[in-house]
């Protein structure tokens, strides 16, 4: 049993069902399924009875709700009581999609990696901003469009999102495809916590069809694996991983059609109080918009 899994099983309480503690919290439905599951386990007793619609505590899950409840308060006190009384050099708190790491440029990534003391969580870039105003970090990386209004963003760097199949894929031998050709066949994107899966619904509805996504994947080494195990689905990368991922055996799909980019952006809370080293941190990400840009948004 860890504070994780009490977390989720808390969630999905006061939420009523898996689904909804999923939406609300932006947490896979698999991830939060799979802890509860092994949390049962661990414990060799049923905490809900599941319904269709709904979840119903159990007598174990009554009594394990009111004790989680009881432990999460106090490690939330703990926590707080420590970082009331520190006196050392803290770590500075930053949240960011976990892709983020293959595709920062050099001076972005010697400014993250080398010349700060950082503590690092990854997440999509919907769990990302919810950390920071939750003030679980203070700082975030994340890809943008949709813009929280209770966060301030800084442009750092575009990249460009690619769809890509199967060699062995019935549309890896055509050229100049439709998006609106792609409708008959399954997609493998991100969870719902990352804003590319809210984005390619988008494109996808544009183009007059809702996209039949049948897996979730949250990095492009899993989009890979199921790629070529499932060679009738479609799945999504990155430029950049043209030239850093294996990509043997997988075919790039010329879409034109798909205006899609990926722009990144440092986030904090609106009237965040900042530390001496957090206000320098912060600087190193001025956020100026490259020209002719119009999906950014700056300070």
């Amino acid at each position: 049993m860890d504070i994780k899994q009490l977390d989720y099983f808390i969630k999905v309480c006061e939420s009523g069902s898996f689904t909804a503690a999923a939406k609300k919290y932006f947490i896979s439905p698999q991830g939060i399924n799979m802890a509860v599951i092994r949390l049962e386990k661990e414990l060799g007793k049923k905490l809900f009875i599941r319904e269709k619609n709904s979840v119903v505590m159990t007598k174990d899950g009554e009594y394990l709700y009111k004790k989680a409840q009881e432990i999460i308060c106090c490690v939330n006190e703990c926590e707080a009581h420590f970082q009331r009384n520190f006196t050392g050099e803290r770590s500075i708190s930053l949240s960011l999609i976990e892709e983020l790491t293959c595709a920062l440029p050099d001076e972005v990534y010697d400014v993250i990696m080398k010349n700060y003391s950082l503590s690092i969580r990854t997440g999509g870039s919907y769990s990302c901003e919810k950390n920071v105003i939750e003030g679980i970090s203070t700082f975030a990386m994340v890809n943008a469009p949709p813009f929280d209004p209770r966060l301030v963003y800084r442009y750092c760097f575009s990249k460009k999102r690619l769809l890509i199949v199967n060699i062995d894929h019935p549309l890896a031998r055509k050229k100049r495809l439709k998006l609106k050709e792609l409708a008959e066949y399954p997609f493998v994107m991100p969870d719902p916590t990352f804003k590319s899966y809210d984005e390619f619904i988008s494109l996808c509805k544009k183009a007059g069809f809702e996209p039949n996504i049948v897996f979730h994947a949250n990095t492009i080494s899993s989009t890979l694996n199921l790629l070529r195990r499932n060679k009738d689905i479609i799945g999504m990368t990155f430029d950049f991983c043209v030239l850093n991922e294996d990509l043997s055996g997988m075919k790039i799909l010329d879409c034109p059609d798909i205006e899609w980019p990926w722009n990144i952006f440092f986030t904090y809370k609106k009237n965040a109080r900042l530390g001496k080293k957090e206000k320098e941190f912060m600087n190193e990400f001025p956020g100026k918009l490259p020209r002719g840009n119009k999906n950014g948004r700056n300070e």
